[in-house]
């Protein structure tokens, strides 16, 4: 982990903005890091990655789905 979140930013010269979100995500994989610790069963463990996965990799749902109901059955 670096020490210094905003020397890694793109651009380096006060990209605040980028070391907000990078210390956001560190702390959502460092809460999913010890709620997987704790998980009692693997679908906690799904939840809690899936949980992180939605906010590092935000996706569309309905972008990815399609349009529903078109299929030939």
């Amino acid at each position: 982990m670096a020490s210094n979140p905003s020397s890694s930013a793109a651009g380096g010269g006060g990209d605040h903005g980028g070391a907000r979100l990078e210390d956001l995500a560190l702390d959502k994989v460092a809460e999913a890091a010890d709620a997987v610790a704790a998980a009692s069963s693997a679908g906690e463990v799904v939840r809690v990655i899936h949980a992180v996965a939605a906010i590092v990799f935000p996706v569309d749902s309905a972008t990815v789905a399609g349009p529903m109901g078109l299929c030939d059955v």
